[in-house]
């Protein structure tokens, strides 16, 4: 159970900084 939580909040850290990083190209394209 333990490590099954750890999973998963790993895997919601990933994508939170996946999504910051698409944010930021984004960001950086709208401004060119």
């Amino acid at each position: 159970m333990i490590r099954n939580t750890f999973i998963i909040r790993t895997f919601i850290v990933a994508r939170r900084l996946a999504l910051r990083k698409y944010v930021k190209q984004s960001i950086i394209y709208s401004d060119n």
